[in-house]
């Protein structure tokens, strides 16, 4: 904020284009106006305009206006409402809140800061103003221990730890700003809050869950210091490990070495899953969530008779019936390719509108399915055996604006 202060002999208006302060002086000078005058009004001048900077300060707030640096840390400026992002939750003694490792069960403790990724934390909204924080290391969520996690204990001081994100209430948080800068972060089910125990000062000290008092100790300073991207880590899934006549296990676990030292067959640690089992697809997506994986791409076979017979399973008995399908989204990318006869990629128009029609159908309107900014995803494994279908790249492009029209008219 600039101010300006102008000195003459009668009286003088200046306004500040940048303040939007209007100051009116009137100083009367003459020969005999001493140093000392002149240094005290000088003095009560800019007492004046520092007052005012203040005052305004406070009637607005600090607020982002997105004009900092970029590349600068902290472009986010505490007394904002809290927003998606990548803090270090620092306490009163300046200290920051940690994960001891990154294995479910393992505590949470306050350290001194020395820039470590078990010390940061993706927060994440999860609608109604509560959030999630992941720990960056691990993507595991701070978490009350519980045997119900909907129904965590309101045990005083019950020290947290950090667990694989099941999306249940011990894993979810307000974040409300209480003061300058200076939050208090409670359990969405039992209302108690994040603690600093004993308000130690000491490195390694346990974080805990207590009533809320407006005190050190459960007071918190988030400092954003990495904007969360928006970015989606997807994972293709090819579904072919179940009783199908063309599985892929027989070859896995029948697979002979051809050299000394070929280390063969080489058997999975879960063994030889049924994927079509819907606790079987649950485990995988346990897996994948622990891991940073957003989504599953799942190749998808539809030919002129409709859907592969065995390949769909994995997507419509498994996935779809698991109890946990909420924490992997799923896309789907259609595999036009041949397989064994009579599985031919390049189908008929007709088959390609009808295949538009049961994917948007039977899909798309799942709550687990990938959308990017709405719009549900579908990606093409051959674009040039998808053009063939329809002779030119002007057909297969009209094609594809009726697939369009058709998704915007299902209300996407």
């Amino acid at each position: 904020m600039t101010h300006t202060c102008s000195f003459s002999s009668t009286k003088h208006d200046s306004f500040d284009n940048n303040s939007g302060y209007h100051y009116s002086y009137q100083y009367l000078l003459n020969n005999n106006f001493n140093a000392m005058r002149k240094t005290t009004l000088f003095m009560a001048c800019m007492l004046f305009m520092l007052l005012q900077s203040c005052s305004k300060k406070e009637m607005s707030g600090l607020v982002n206006t997105g004009q900092k640096d970029p590349a600068k840390k902290n472009n986010w400026v505490l007394g904002d409402p809290m927003v998606d992002g990548v803090y270090v939750l620092y306490n009163q003694n300046n200290k920051c809140i940690q994960a001891a490792s990154n294995t479910n069960g393992s505590l949470v403790q306050q350290n001194a800061y020395i820039g470590y990724p078990n010390q940061q934390w993706k927060f994440l909204s999860v609608g109604g103003g509560y959030f999630k924080i992941l720990n960056y290391l691990s993507n595991k969520a701070l978490d009350v221990p519980s045997s119900n996690p909907n129904a965590p204990p309101a045990t005083q001081n019950l020290p947290l730890q950090i667990w694989t994100y099941t999306g249940t209430d011990n894993q979810h948080w307000k974040i409300e700003h209480i003061a300058w800068g200076q939050y208090k972060i409670t359990n969405k089910y039992n209302g108690l809050a994040v603690t600093l125990s004993g308000n130690s000062s000491a490195n390694l000290a346990p974080i805990t869950q207590t009533t809320y008092a407006q005190d050190a100790a459960h007071l918190w300073r988030p400092d954003k210091i990495v904007p969360v991207q928006n970015t989606i880590v997807a994972a293709y899934y090819f579904p072919n490990f179940g009783p199908y006549a063309t599985s892929e296990w027989p070859t896995i676990v029948g697979a002979t070495p051809q050299w000394t030292g070929h280390l063969q067959p080489k058997v999975p640690v879960w063994g030889t899953t049924n994927e079509q089992t819907p606790t079987v697809m649950a485990s995988k997506i346990t897996a994948a969530a622990a891991n940073g994986i957003d989504a599953f791409i799942f190749d998808w076979y539809y030919y002129n008779s409709g859907k592969h017979p065995d390949l769909d399973k994995a997507l419509d008995l498994g996935y779809l019936n698991a109890s946990n399908n909420n924490l992997v989204k799923f896309g789907i990318l259609w595999c036009n390719h041949d397989l064994q006869a009579p599985y031919t990629g390049i189908i008929t128009p007709a088959a390609f509108h009808t295949m538009c029609d049961y994917v948007i159908a039977n899909y798309f309107n799942k709550p687990s399915y990938l959308k990017i900014n709405g719009c549900p995803y579908f990606s093409i494994y051959l674009v040039k055996d998808f053009v063939s279908i329809f002779g030119s790249i002007s057909a297969a492009k009209t094609a594809l604006n009726t697939f369009r029209q058709k998704v915007k008219n299902a209300g996407y």
